[in-house]
């Protein structure tokens, strides 16, 4: 048609994020991001190119993770016109409040624009982005009480002095691994 340019053009579809091992997002969890990418144009993608996959934590806009997906098979078996790749990665959030609350995902193909996609359209159409909802996750929290010297008092140089205390897990998540008082 009037004004379609010949080339390539590169479209992120059916971007789908999933927790790992989990029925919830929760911060320090695992998500598996998973899209498609689709070549809308009327020829074949033949260079090397990468994507990338942006996380962030929507509340404080704080940058969590950055990664790069390199599409190396493309000089052996170029993307054709109408034909796509589908692509994948595990990434772990990060624990606290940082992995927790709105985080979003966002998916760039051809992150360096090494594939010329001419047109109008071209290079507007290579991200989608999907927000979710991630759970703070249930952490332990020490604390210490009933601290009790004997003997009470009165101490000199080189005597022994004996300190009992309690240790407690006052947090919401239980203590999986041994530590040092």
């Amino acid at each position: 048609g009037l004004g379609a340019a010949a080339g390539p053009d590169l479209v992120v579809q059916g971007l789908t994020v999933a927790p790992v091992n989990s029925a919830a997002f929760v911060s320090g969890g695992q998500v598996q991001v998973g899209w498609t990418v689709y070549n809308s144009g009327t020829q074949a993608a033949n260079t090397m190119w990468t994507d990338r996959v942006v996380v962030r934590n929507t509340a404080t806009n704080a940058l969590i993770g950055s990664y790069l997906v390199t599409y190396n098979d493309i000089a052996s078996s170029p993307l054709a016109a109408g034909d796509s790749r589908t692509r994948q990665i595990i990434l772990t959030l990060p624990e606290g409040n940082l992995g927790a609350g709105n985080i979003s995902i966002q998916v760039i193909t051809d992150v360096s624009n090494a594939v010329i996609e001419p047109g109008s359209v071209g290079e507007t159409n290579n991200s989608a982005i999907v927000t979710l909802q991630s759970q703070l996750t249930t952490y332990p929290d020490l604390t210490v009480s009933n601290l009790m010297i004997e003997p009470a008092g009165a101490w000199s140089p080189g005597m022994s002095v004996t300190v009992h205390w309690r240790t407690n897990n006052t947090g919401d998540g239980s203590i999986n691994t041994a530590w040092t008082d």
